[in-house]
């Protein structure tokens, strides 16, 4: 008993002490043994060894050897982690076991035993890669990426290094540390045709079509146009709004291939884009049938239903200005979108406006508030590039009944050009006096939108407005913009907007009608990618403004902002404010604010 105990004590000892001191030379027995490949006889006298002192860490690992020689993997796998066990502060022992794990295909396991060996022997070189490694195997893309990272400092020399880096930065969702670090490998190796796909790849997620389209350009000028390049190409179009040379590019690949998620992928993308609803969900589905579980299958479902679904979006917003007229309205309204490319809806529109005594706002017999409620109904069907809508409600305005109606058609003249021209009749709900005068309008508008590249973006508005107290409105603007950043967390567009207006005549009935106004900014359009589904957008135009009666040019401007909760999610939330300042409004005043909340629910 005391001799056991003695044993016992002295093993401890030996596995706390020094590594130099405990492991002592394997038996030359042993070691013969293995030289002659006598596994069973070299298994035996380690053991005996080991009976006495397991604490010796080298033959836990000598036995590993001698399994794996043998094709016995769950023993050499025990072996190591006996190793590992009695070795606990041996770096090596935890990466030689982590090798083992990864051999034996436990990549998790692997994670686990190299990062203990990092904390060790931090910044070794072959751990971190090995770290990196298995963090990209596991899909554990963030802590793959960081690792990268401290590889790169460590080696500034190993372009390899950079490619994985941007890898693994695209799959995290890292896009601009990707794009940078295929940029890297690419000076370097810019014959790597895979790199430029990829920086391509990277750039179209972030938003930069334009870079991605200098990157296939690279591509093609070194390689020419491949399968792979036409893939991606399609995928750019597809997703900078260019649905049309999208299909153009993809439609001979997916007949040779019909199989191919990525092409399904970008097929239903381009015509979810055009609007081709039945069309649409039929490749969803063959996109389903191929690859049910991907993460890309579960977006293209998201972004189907965001541009074609069905939807039920309660709304209130809240106005006031310096004339101190206040408009609170509830717009309710439903759409029901079917496979056949029509659409049905439905809304309600109560408005309530007060107005101070004496601005010129109130009604005529002196009274202070007004109400508006609007009931209408809606039919919108495509054909081809057209898309026909109209509308028919009803509305109680001033005392008295109306019937109110819009129609108008929509047009694609290819990818870069839309059109859109409608007429309509109803309320003119601008002040309580417009509304107690029971003022009618009759509006014919154009709108025109040109996308003569991936980053510009030219709008056109121009509307003439017959109003029933014998005045004439016409409305013209236009507003050119183009984007300057694309990152994965920020977008911003830049551009210039020209807004005149002219009206036949000066009458006292409520709403703002020189003879001629007009505005000219310079606007920016800054965007915030807080998460896939959370965003802030804000807008601002700043300029100069004039009317008749003052010829001299005035500062004035618009700012506003929109946070969206939940962009491609069944529930959407959307709370947006604005102010102007010292810009003339609708009803006349100088300043104003305004406040909504809209609440989506898609189906």
């Amino acid at each position: 008993m005391i001799r056991r105990i003695l044993v016992i004590g002295l093993t401890i000892f030996a596995s706390t002490a020094s590594s130099a001191r405990a492991q002592a030379p394997a038996p030359d027995a042993a070691l013969a043994a293995e030289a002659d490949g006598r596994w069973d006889d070299a298994i035996r006298m380690h053991q005996a060894v080991l009976d006495g002192n397991p604490g010796r860490a080298d033959l836990w690992i000598r036995i590993a050897d001698i399994e794996a020689r043998r094709g016995n993997l769950p023993q050499s796998l025990a072996a190591l982690e006996r190793a590992a066990m009695v070795a606990p502060q041996d770096a090596a022992v935890h990466f030689r076991l982590s090798q083992a794990y990864s051999t034996a295909g436990r990549p998790a396991a692997a994670l686990k035993e190299v990062e203990r060996a990092l904390l060790i022997k931090p910044g070794t070189v072959e751990y971190l890669s090995a770290r990196a490694t298995l963090a990209t195997w596991v899909g554990d893309y963030s802590r793959a990426r960081d690792t990268y990272r401290w590889l790169a400092a460590l080696q500034p020399a190993n372009i390899d290094v950079a490619l994985a880096f941007g890898r693994v930065s695209a799959w995290a969702g890292d896009t601009d540390e990707a794009v940078t670090q295929f940029e890297r490998y690419l000076k370097a190796r810019p014959d790597a045709a895979d790199a430029w796909i990829e920086l391509a790849r990277a750039a179209s997620w972030r938003g930069n079509y334009g870079g991605a389209m200098r990157a296939l350009k690279n591509y093609r000028i070194r390689f020419g146009e491949t399968a792979v390049y036409s893939e991606t190409l399609g995928a750019v179009m597809a997703g900078s709004g260019r649905p049309g040379r999208a299909e153009d590019v993809i439609s001979p690949l997916l007949a040779k291939t019909p199989k191919s998620f990525e092409l399904n992928l970008t097929h239903t993308i381009a015509l979810a884009m055009q609007h081709r609803t039945r069309e649409a969900y039929s490749s969803l589905e063959t996109v389903r049938e191929i690859a049910p579980e991907r993460r890309e299958t579960r977006d293209a479902e998201r972004l189907v239903r965001t541009i074609l679904g069905s939807t039920v979006e309660p709304q209130f917003n809240v106005y006031s200005d310096s004339d101190r007229l206040q408009i609170q309205r509830f717009t309710p309204k439903a759409a029901f979108a079917l496979r056949s490319g029509t659409q049905l809806s439905i809304g309600y529109d109560r408005t309530i406006l007060d107005a101070r005594s004496g601005s010129g706002l109130e009604q005529m017999n002196g009274a202070a508030s007004a109400m508006f409620e609007q009931a209408w109904t809606g039919l919108a069907q495509k054909l081809g590039a057209l898309t026909f809508d109209m509308q028919g409600g009803h509305a109680n305005l001033a005392g008295r009944e109306i019937v109110t109606y819009s129609a108008g058609v929509a047009a694609r003249a290819g990818d870069s050009v839309r059109l859109a021209l409608h007429r309509t009749f109803g309320a003119v709900v601008i002040s309580p006096r417009t509304v107690g005068l029971g003022l009618t309008q009759t509006g014919d508008r154009l709108q025109v939108e040109w996308t003569p590249t991936l980053q510009s973006t030219v709008v056109f508005d121009g509307s003439v407005q017959e109003l029933s107290d014998g005045n004439r409105r016409v409305e013209l603007s236009v507003s050119p913009r183009r984007s300057f950043a694309r990152t994965s967390g920020f977008n911003l567009d830049l551009g210039m907007s020209a807004y005149r207006l002219e009206t036949e005549r000066d009458l006292a009935n409520g709403y703002y009608d020189p003879r001629r106004y007009e505005h000219y900014a310079v606007t920016a359009y800054p965007y915030f990618k807080v998460t896939e589904n959370v965003g802030l957008s804000l807008s601002t135009s700043v300029g100069a403004q004039r009317d008749a009666q003052s010829p001299a040019f005035r500062f004035g401007g618009t700012v506003g902002a929109e946070a969206t909760f939940g962009i491609y999610q069944p529930w959407v939330l959307k709370i947006n404010t604005s102010a102007s300042m010292n810009q003339r409004l609708e009803s006349g005043a100088f300043r104003g604010l305004s406040g909504g909340l809209v609440l989506v629910r898609r189906f």
